[in-house]
């Protein structure tokens, strides 16, 4: 594919991301709650989180956390697997659970008039599990399938080839749904064990978003979750994970037709302002269908099937984050060469000043203006709040962000840089730190047939390391 793309139609003036309200209290027991009223609505959603998640499962029992979630939906203590999938089918609702490194959680979307039914069947499952030997060996079945599967997939291989490497030795490097061996080590007795030790209202947060107002729903919150005075303890705290140097390396899938790349870096730990303007810089190069490198990559050299850009971040201070930066790609194997040496230089260039303020504009505004679009549906609205229980950010950081990212752009947001008074104009950010996009301090992770990735990556300049064993 050559030539240049029409022009894109304006994307909405910034807006402050169109949040709804939320309120958040807690019950005598030590449960967060958090209530988001949705008037009109007619489906509602629920998600019952848990302090820690994969990062801080036992190394020799990672997976944990995700076999315990996905395992107290499927029964409880007064009612059997059959039994309680019958109740739920009753109420209309869809039962489902996750875990991600930061958190572990149960989640429930179920017609508004059907949402206080729903909700005392998740009490039940949390606060009575079962736990039976036969439903976890169900679990683990189920789990070691879905590894099995995603060891086959390079788009999964590549991303945790990236991960163990960026964060050497750091429960953010380790595959929090488990390997195959430490999922087969899971035993009744270790799921007990851990529900008793981890799992209780003082290190739990319930949010519930969904038209409220007829279900007089901090009532039914406490009637459902009142008695669940279970002592638990918080998970152990993890240090933020110290960067890996800059390395390309490669995962072997025989006879892969394609690759998946991921570039990037743990990056540094910075304050809000300045984080947001990294986002910015990040999500111009990959973030988006307008960014620099789909541009490059998939329309005009029709090299790579997309490219997507992140900026993860955590905190690691008061008022700071530690920032991973990821850019992944996918690509047809005799294109590979060309996609990953256009990629780094590509990046290389933006932390140059080869982005310009016309690109950062449109990045931020894509950036603001999606999230009313993305948090129409309850359960979307829900996860956006989740998302920030389990990284630990405090309450309003969403529209905090979404006003750092006006203020980067020099609009007339307030200030909310901790270190500076603001990021007065697009072009304080056109050049982002050198430091942050070097190539020399990325990491190039590709998952595909090493006989052809790695002289493909030679070729180009790189030294390639196959990684033997890399867990799925």
């Amino acid at each position: 594919m050559t030539g240049t793309s029409p022009p894109r139609p304006p994307l909405p003036k910034a807006q402050d991301g169109g949040l709804p309200a939320a309120h958040t209290t807690a019950l005598d027991t030590g449960l967060r709650t958090t209530y988001i009223d949705l008037p009109g609505r007619d489906v509602a959603a629920v998600q019952l989180l848990f302090a820690g998640g994969g990062a801080h499962d036992p190394p020799e029992l990672q997976g944990l956390s995700h076999v315990l979630a996905h395992t107290l939906i499927l029964a409880s203590a007064t009612r059997g697997p059959a039994e309680f999938a019958l109740a739920v089918e009753g109420t209309g609702a869809t039962f489902t659970a996750g875990c991600d490194p930061d958190g572990a959680h149960v989640d429930v979307v179920a017609p508004a008039t059907r949402l206080v039914p729903a909700l005392r069947l998740l009490a039940e499952a949390v606060t009575r599990p079962a736990l039976d030997a036969r439903t976890i060996r169900q679990i683990v079945d189920r789990r070691l399938v879905e590894i099995r599967r995603a060891g086959a997939d390079p788009h999964h291989r590549a991303v945790q080839l990236f991960a163990a490497a960026v964060h050497p030795g750091h429960g953010h490097g380790r595959p929090a749904g488990g390997t195959t061996e430490s999922i087969n080590r899971l035993r009744q007795q270790h799921l007990q064990e851990f529900y008793d030790h981890r799992i209780g209202p003082q290190h739990a947060h319930l949010i519930v978003a969904g038209d409220l107002s007829a279900t007089r729903i901090r009532h039914q919150v406490e009637q459902a979750f009142g008695a669940w005075r279970k002592p638990s303890h918080p998970p152990p705290r993890l240090t933020p994970a110290a960067a890996g140097a800059g390395r390309c390396l490669i995962t072997h899938l025989p006879g892969a037709k394609q690759a998946a790349l991921v570039l990037g870096r743990a990056g540094p730990v910075l304050p809000l302002g300045s984080r947001a303007g990294l986002e910015i810089a990040v999500h111009a190069l990959g973030g988006w269908s307008g960014s620099r490198i789909n541009q490059l990559l998939r329309e005009e050299r029709g090299h790579a099937y997309g490219v997507q850009g992140w900026l993860v971040s955590r905190p690691a201070a008061p008022g700071r984050h530690q920032c991973t930066l990821q850019l992944r790609a996918a690509t047809a194997n005799p294109d590979l060469g060309h996609t990953a040496r256009e990629l780094i230089d590509t990046a290389a260039a933006a932390a140059g000043g080869d982005l310009t303020p016309a690109d950062l504009r449109s990045a931020a505004d894509h950036l603001i203006g999606v999230q009313g679009v993305r948090w129409e549906a309850a359960r979307h609205l829900i996860e956006a709040y989740a998302h920030l229980v389990r990284k630990g950010y405090p309450p309003g950081f969403l529209q905090r962000r979404t006003a750092a990212i006006a203020a980067a752009l020099g609009t007339d947001r307030p200030a909310v840089d901790s270190d500076r008074p603001a990021i007065a104009t697009a072009t304080a950010i056109a050049t982002v730190d050198p430091r942050h996009l070097r190539p020399e301090h990325l990491t190039l992770a590709v998952a595909g047939d090493a006989d052809i990735i790695h002289p493909a990556l030679s070729a180009i300049g790189l030294a390639p390391e196959i990684v033997e064993g890399n867990p799925p």
